[in-house]
Protein backbone atom coordinates (compact mmCIF):
# COMPACT_ATOMS: atom_id res chain seq x y z
CA UNK A 1 0.00 0.00 0.00
CA UNK A 2 1.43 3.36 -1.02
CA UNK A 3 1.77 6.28 1.37
CA UNK A 4 -0.95 8.15 -0.55
CA UNK A 5 -3.34 5.20 -0.33
CA UNK A 6 -2.71 4.84 3.40
CA UNK A 7 -3.34 8.56 3.94
CA UNK A 8 -6.64 8.37 2.07
CA UNK A 9 -7.71 5.30 4.05
CA UNK A 10 -6.85 7.00 7.33
CA UNK A 11 -8.81 10.10 6.34
CA UNK A 12 -11.89 8.02 5.43
CA UNK A 13 -11.67 6.20 8.77
CA UNK A 14 -11.46 9.47 10.71
CA UNK A 15 -14.45 10.90 8.83
CA UNK A 16 -16.51 7.77 9.52
CA UNK A 17 -15.63 7.93 13.22
CA UNK A 18 -16.53 11.61 13.43
CA UNK A 19 -19.89 11.07 11.73
CA UNK A 20 -20.65 8.20 14.11
CA UNK A 21 -19.83 10.42 17.10
CA UNK A 22 -22.10 13.18 15.80
CA UNK A 23 -25.02 10.82 16.24
CA UNK A 24 -24.32 10.61 19.99
CA UNK A 25 -26.51 12.48 22.50
CA UNK A 26 -26.03 16.25 22.81
CA UNK A 27 -23.47 17.54 25.25
CA UNK A 28 -24.12 19.82 28.19
CA UNK A 29 -24.55 23.56 27.83
CA UNK A 30 -23.32 26.43 29.94
CA UNK A 31 -26.27 28.67 30.85
CA UNK A 32 -25.80 32.31 31.86
CA UNK A 33 -28.47 33.92 34.03
CA UNK A 34 -28.35 37.69 34.43
CA UNK A 35 -30.34 39.41 37.16
CA UNK A 36 -31.03 42.95 38.31
CA UNK A 37 -33.08 44.79 40.90
CA UNK A 38 -33.02 47.35 43.68
CA UNK A 39 -32.28 47.33 47.40
CA UNK A 40 -35.24 47.94 49.66
CA UNK A 41 -35.12 49.36 53.16
CA UNK A 42 -34.47 49.68 55.83
CA UNK A 43 -30.72 49.54 55.25
CA UNK A 44 -28.84 48.57 58.45
CA UNK A 45 -27.19 51.60 60.06
CA UNK A 46 -23.76 49.99 59.76
CA UNK A 47 -24.15 49.90 55.96
CA UNK A 48 -26.13 53.09 55.36
CA UNK A 49 -23.09 55.21 54.46
CA UNK A 50 -22.44 53.02 51.41
CA UNK A 51 -25.82 51.60 50.37
CA UNK A 52 -29.29 53.10 50.17
CA UNK A 53 -32.83 51.92 49.65
CA UNK A 54 -33.65 51.97 45.95
CA UNK A 55 -30.02 51.49 44.90
CA UNK A 56 -29.64 49.30 41.82
CA UNK A 57 -27.75 46.02 41.78
CA UNK A 58 -26.97 43.61 38.97
CA UNK A 59 -25.12 40.36 38.50
CA UNK A 60 -25.00 37.01 36.84
CA UNK A 61 -24.34 33.36 37.53
CA UNK A 62 -23.57 30.42 35.29
CA UNK A 63 -24.31 26.73 35.60
CA UNK A 64 -23.90 23.56 33.57
CA UNK A 65 -27.11 21.85 32.47
CA UNK A 66 -25.45 18.52 33.30
CA UNK A 67 -24.60 19.57 36.86
CA UNK A 68 -24.92 16.59 39.21
CA UNK A 69 -27.68 16.70 41.83
CA UNK A 70 -26.33 16.20 45.35
CA UNK A 71 -28.74 15.34 48.17
CA UNK A 72 -28.85 16.96 51.57
CA UNK A 73 -29.90 15.36 54.85
CA UNK A 74 -33.39 16.78 54.28
CA UNK A 75 -34.90 14.76 51.37
CA UNK A 76 -36.83 17.81 50.18
CA UNK A 77 -33.60 19.62 49.33
CA UNK A 78 -30.98 19.00 46.67
CA UNK A 79 -28.10 21.17 45.51
CA UNK A 80 -26.17 21.71 42.27
CA UNK A 81 -22.74 23.36 42.18
CA UNK A 82 -22.76 26.40 39.90
CA UNK A 83 -19.84 27.53 37.69
CA UNK A 84 -19.47 31.13 38.87
CA UNK A 85 -21.35 34.09 40.33
CA UNK A 86 -20.83 37.87 40.32
CA UNK A 87 -22.62 40.86 41.82
CA UNK A 88 -22.21 44.64 41.47
CA UNK A 89 -23.80 47.52 43.42
CA UNK A 90 -22.32 50.92 42.64
CA UNK A 91 -18.63 50.67 43.51
CA UNK A 92 -19.07 47.41 45.43
CA UNK A 93 -18.57 44.05 43.72
CA UNK A 94 -18.14 40.40 44.65
CA UNK A 95 -17.45 37.21 42.71
CA UNK A 96 -17.35 33.50 43.47
CA UNK A 97 -16.71 30.16 41.79
CA UNK A 98 -18.76 27.05 42.44
CA UNK A 99 -17.91 24.92 45.49
CA UNK A 100 -19.97 22.06 46.85
CA UNK A 101 -21.31 22.96 50.25
CA UNK A 102 -20.84 26.71 49.94
CA UNK A 103 -21.29 28.13 46.43
CA UNK A 104 -24.21 26.31 44.89
CA UNK A 105 -27.81 26.34 43.70
CA UNK A 106 -30.24 24.90 46.25
CA UNK A 107 -33.55 23.43 45.11
CA UNK A 108 -36.41 22.80 47.54
CA UNK A 109 -39.35 20.79 46.30
CA UNK A 110 -42.84 21.49 47.55
CA UNK A 111 -42.25 22.06 51.26
CA UNK A 112 -45.54 23.44 52.68
CA UNK A 113 -46.63 23.97 49.08
CA UNK A 114 -43.61 26.08 48.08
CA UNK A 115 -40.85 25.47 45.53
CA UNK A 116 -37.62 27.33 46.21
CA UNK A 117 -34.63 28.08 43.95
CA UNK A 118 -31.71 29.72 45.77
CA UNK A 119 -28.22 30.67 44.61
CA UNK A 120 -25.93 30.65 47.67
CA UNK A 121 -22.44 32.15 47.90
CA UNK A 122 -20.30 32.13 51.05
CA UNK A 123 -16.75 31.73 49.69
CA UNK A 124 -15.66 34.54 47.41
CA UNK A 125 -12.98 34.44 44.72
CA UNK A 126 -11.55 37.82 45.65
CA UNK A 127 -12.00 39.47 49.03
CA UNK A 128 -14.77 42.09 48.56
CA UNK A 129 -14.08 45.57 49.88
CA UNK A 130 -15.12 45.93 53.52
CA UNK A 131 -17.99 48.31 54.21
CA UNK A 132 -17.46 50.31 57.39
CA UNK A 133 -15.19 47.54 58.63
CA UNK A 134 -17.69 44.79 57.79
CA UNK A 135 -16.93 41.96 55.36
CA UNK A 136 -19.38 40.25 53.02
CA UNK A 137 -20.31 36.95 54.66
CA UNK A 138 -22.85 35.53 52.22
CA UNK A 139 -25.31 36.29 49.44
CA UNK A 140 -28.64 34.58 48.79
CA UNK A 141 -30.39 35.06 45.45
CA UNK A 142 -33.76 33.49 46.10
CA UNK A 143 -36.84 32.68 44.01
CA UNK A 144 -39.89 31.17 45.72
CA UNK A 145 -43.10 29.90 44.15
CA UNK A 146 -46.37 28.99 45.83
CA UNK A 147 -46.93 26.24 43.28
CA UNK A 148 -45.04 23.32 41.78
CA UNK A 149 -42.49 24.74 39.32
CA UNK A 150 -39.45 22.50 39.11
CA UNK A 151 -39.63 19.51 41.45
CA UNK A 152 -36.12 18.49 42.54
CA UNK A 153 -34.59 19.15 39.11
CA UNK A 154 -32.46 22.16 38.20
CA UNK A 155 -34.44 24.21 35.64
CA UNK A 156 -32.39 24.23 32.40
CA UNK A 157 -32.75 27.96 31.70
CA UNK A 158 -33.41 31.35 33.27
CA UNK A 159 -35.79 31.44 36.25
CA UNK A 160 -39.00 33.09 35.01
CA UNK A 161 -40.07 35.73 37.52
CA UNK A 162 -43.70 34.99 36.64
CA UNK A 163 -43.19 31.51 38.10
CA UNK A 164 -41.72 32.88 41.32
CA UNK A 165 -44.18 35.60 42.23
CA UNK A 166 -44.18 34.77 45.96
CA UNK A 167 -40.60 35.91 46.58
CA UNK A 168 -37.82 37.21 44.31
CA UNK A 169 -35.12 38.56 46.56
CA UNK A 170 -31.44 39.20 47.13
CA UNK A 171 -30.03 38.95 50.66
CA UNK A 172 -26.57 40.26 51.55
CA UNK A 173 -25.08 39.62 54.98
CA UNK A 174 -22.06 41.52 56.32
CA UNK A 175 -20.13 40.96 59.53
CA UNK A 176 -16.80 41.54 61.29
CA UNK A 177 -15.64 38.03 60.30
CA UNK A 178 -16.23 36.84 56.70
CA UNK A 179 -16.52 33.26 57.99
CA UNK A 180 -19.03 33.89 60.78
CA UNK A 181 -22.56 35.24 61.24
CA UNK A 182 -21.77 36.55 64.72
CA UNK A 183 -22.69 40.26 64.99
CA UNK A 184 -23.72 40.28 61.33
CA UNK A 185 -26.30 42.50 59.63
CA UNK A 186 -28.38 41.76 56.54
CA UNK A 187 -29.93 43.94 53.87
CA UNK A 188 -32.44 42.93 51.21
CA UNK A 189 -33.26 43.67 47.62
CA UNK A 190 -35.99 42.79 45.15
CA UNK A 191 -35.10 41.11 41.86
CA UNK A 192 -37.01 42.81 39.06
CA UNK A 193 -35.40 41.22 36.01
CA UNK A 194 -33.78 37.94 34.96
CA UNK A 195 -32.33 36.89 31.60
CA UNK A 196 -31.06 36.15 29.06
CA UNK A 197 -30.44 32.44 29.13
CA UNK A 198 -27.63 32.19 26.63
CA UNK A 199 -26.56 28.58 26.30
CA UNK A 200 -23.08 27.82 24.99
CA UNK A 201 -22.76 24.17 23.92
CA UNK A 202 -19.54 22.44 24.84
CA UNK A 203 -17.50 21.38 21.77
CA UNK A 204 -18.13 17.72 21.03
CA UNK A 205 -15.47 15.17 20.28
CA UNK A 206 -16.95 14.77 16.81
CA UNK A 207 -16.52 18.44 15.94
CA UNK A 208 -12.95 18.42 17.19
CA UNK A 209 -12.26 15.28 15.17
CA UNK A 210 -13.81 16.74 12.04
CA UNK A 211 -11.63 19.80 12.46
CA UNK A 212 -8.56 17.58 12.60
CA UNK A 213 -9.69 15.74 9.46
CA UNK A 214 -10.18 18.99 7.54
CA UNK A 215 -6.77 20.23 8.64
CA UNK A 216 -5.07 16.99 7.69
CA UNK A 217 -6.75 16.94 4.28
CA UNK A 218 -5.69 20.52 3.60
CA UNK A 219 -2.07 19.74 4.49
CA UNK A 220 -2.11 16.70 2.25
CA UNK A 221 -3.41 18.71 -0.70
CA UNK A 222 -0.68 21.29 -0.22
CA UNK A 223 1.99 18.60 -0.19
CA UNK A 224 0.53 16.97 -3.28
CA UNK A 225 0.31 20.23 -5.23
Amino acid sequence: MTTLTMARATTRLMVALALTTLAAPAHAALVTVEFAGTLNGPIPTALASTFSSGQAFSGRYRFDTDAVARPLSDPNWVFYTYVDFSLTMGGFSASATGQAGSNQILIQDGVSGFDLYRVDSTRFTTTPTRVEGLALVRTYLQFTSARDVHGRSLPPGVPDLNDYAFNRSLQLTFGPNPNSLVDSVTMFGTVTRTGPGTSVPEPSVALLLLGAVVGAAARHRRRSA
